[in-house]
């Protein structure tokens, strides 16, 4: 009878550490990107071979790209290099068939938002699993409430060619971007997609308790 609010009490914890180990993998990530910005910013004139700007930017897409070792270290005790490799290779796949789609959809401009939703299904993968359920609704829910805003805003949906007139008779016109609210679905759709299935586990268990087995257990 002990052991039951013992077992509850542990499992909130571990989702505890995975919202940590999301945070601390999206500082990773965030630092990266600004690294690899910096660089890239050395070539907005030109950069011809190997310079110093493309060896930083690249760095800081290495750094990004570690982000789901980051997390799956801070939320595993073991197999964590195994299951971080893994979502490095999901969320690269995921930018790139999301960079393929766009090539063909005859997206205008390089779809940059979708890289928060393939840094959300690294990190579904990267985290750990009780069962194959919630990883599966985990990557549903991140391409349900995050990849699909973001591949809409891409796309350019709803930029639209605006003709302004005023009462002095006088005219503007030129394209606006109506989706801008798109960029932040997708960023809120990650930690919706990855936690939402998770505490829905959670209380469902809670409700009806079964004992959880193993140390890390799950997959």
């Amino acid at each position: 009878m002990k052991a039951e609010p013992q077992v509850r009490g542990d499992a909130w914890r571990d989702l505890g550490r995975q919202v940590a180990a999301v945070g601390i993998g999206g500082v990773v990530a965030l630092f990266g990107g600004f690294v690899g910005f910096m660089g890239a910013l050395s070539c907005l004139a030109g950069c011809q071979g190997l310079t110093p700007g493309i060896v930083v930017a690249y760095a800081g897409l290495a750094i990004m790209a570690g982000s789901p070792l980051a997390i799956s270290r801070v939320a595993r005790r073991d197999g964590w290099v195994s299951r971080g490799t893994l979502g490095i290779v999901v969320g690269t796949a995921a930018f790139f068939l999301g960079r393929g789609l766009g090539a063909l959809m005859g997206f205008a401009d390089p779809p940059w938002v979708i890289v928060y939703p393939s840094l959300g299904l690294a990190a579904a993968v990267a985290l750990p699993a009780r069962d194959r359920m919630v990883l599966a609704a985990r990557l549903v829910g991140v391409l349900a409430l995050s990849m699909v805003p973001a591949l809409i805003h891409d796309g350019g949906v709803l930029v639209r060619f605006v003709v302004h007139n005023y009462p002095d008779g006088s005219r503007t016109s030129g394209w606006e971007d109506h989706g801008g609210f798109l960029v932040w679905l997708a960023l809120a759709g990650v930690p919706a997609g990855l936690f939402v299935p998770m505490v829905l586990r959670r209380t469902t268990r809670d409700s009806s308790f079964r004992p959880i087995r193993g140390r890390s257990g799950g997959w």
